[in-house]
């Protein structure tokens, strides 16, 4: 069960993948000398993009439920993870996060902040509040919320790339809905390649087995700023194992932005912490 655990640290983590700043600004006169045009998707998303553009940091909410199916367990696990992100650039970025694993007997919590900066990951146990260094490339787990995922331009590049067959548009209240649904593996593979990457790094996960499917991705763009102020993510996906057992997981992942970010600093206890290397 502990495995499970573990994978399902990972597979969460490719929930992080749509990391856009989510947060709704005033109209400017520019914005409203357009309000009668009729827009298509694309323009839509083209006109987020360039908005997003102008943003120097992000950060947001976050919460995601993720439901396993285990062969031969008695209770199938359920994740729940809850926190903050926050983005600047490839290189600094930070998520705050609570773990809780549910599995009949087995009840698992993980609290943890982590701070990229370069190559250099900055973990706090919330604890007892000690800091540990790490090299990037050993904290492939926590890894999840990789820059690619946390770059609004990125996602809505990807979203961009399936054209106006894909991606359906909807009128809210003061929002257009975007949604593009998928179920071809190779078609999700781009939205969730830092997951992939983690079940690749993994010696007990057959990786060229692991599938995604009824993958849905759910934008909210402010009608009058076109910015992002919302996203919803849904997929399933199955991992097998090289014991020969297959875990079936469906998940869900919601973010809404809180504010700006204009820098994050790295405390002097988790630059003077110690370095662990495995």
């Amino acid at each position: 069960m502990k495995n499970y655990f573990r994978i399902g640290m990972m597979s969460l983590s490719l929930l992080l993948l749509p990391g856009c700043a989510l947060f709704a600004d005033k109209a400017t006169e520019s914005v409203e000398t357009k309000k009668e045009k009729k827009e298509t998707a694309m323009d839509l998303l083209n006109e987020s993009k360039e908005e997003m553009r102008q943003m120097k940091g992000y950060r947001w909410d976050f919460r995601a439920k993720q439901q396993m199916e285990i062969p031969g367990e008695s209770k199938d696990p359920i994740n729940r993870l809850t926190g903050t992100m926050e983005f600047l650039d490839e290189n600094r970025h930070a998520t705050e996060m609570d773990m809780k694993v549910d599995a009949g007997d087995l009840q698992e919590r993980m609290q943890v902040k982590v701070i990229w900066d370069g190559n250099t990951n900055y973990i706090q146990n919330k604890e007892d509040g000690r800091w540990i260094r790490q090299p990037e490339s050993v904290s492939e787990v926590l890894g999840g919320n990789h820059s690619g995922y946390m770059d609004a331009e990125k996602v809505l590049d990807q979203v961009l790339t399936h054209g106006e067959g894909d991606v359906t548009m909807e009128k809210g209240e003061g929002v257009r809905k975007l949604t593009l649904k998928l179920d071809n593996h190779k078609q999700i593979e781009p939205f969730v390649e830092y997951a992939m990457k983690n079940f690749r790094n993994d010696d007990k996960v057959k990786a060229e087995g692991v599938t995604f499917s009824d993958f849905k991705l759910e934008l909210s763009i402010d009608e009058s700023t076109k910015r992002l102020t919302q996203i919803n993510q849904d997929t399933k996906l199955s991992i097998p194992f090289i014991d020969g057992v297959t875990t079936e997981v469906d998940q869900s992942f919601a973010m809404k932005l809180m504010g700006e970010v204009k820098e994050i600093p790295i405390p002097e206890e988790a630059k003077n912490a110690i370095q662990v290397n495995e």
